[in-house]
């Protein structure tokens, strides 16, 4: 079983922002469209955002993975509290079975 884990950053776009973002990581040798994959906030800092402002956002933003094609991770990001701004650090984690 392959697996690899890293951190990307997911970009919600200036002010208002959106209540919606994605990014793709690509390049993941081993990793096929049958595998699996997850994604979180940590405590981390941006440009535009503190670890503090990580934390607390970590209760508002829902993740959701797939994998598309070969050795690419698509990371989606949906809010739950309305329009966000910035970019945010995101760990993310994936296996092939």
């Amino acid at each position: 079983m392959a697996g690899a884990a890293g951190t990307a950053t997911i970009a919600f776009g200036s002010l208002p922002g959106a209540d919606r973002a994605s990014v793709a990581v690509s390049d993941q040798t081993g990793l096929t469209t049958s595998g699996r994959g997850e994604a979180w906030l940590m405590r981390r800092t941006t440009a535009t955002h503190s670890a503090d402002e990580h934390e607390m956002a970590q209760h508002g933003i829902q993740f959701a993975c797939e994998v598309p094609s070969d050795g690419t991770l698509q990371i989606s990001a949906s809010s739950t509290v309305g329009l966000i701004a910035g970019s945010f650090s995101v760990e993310w984690v994936w296996f092939d079975s």
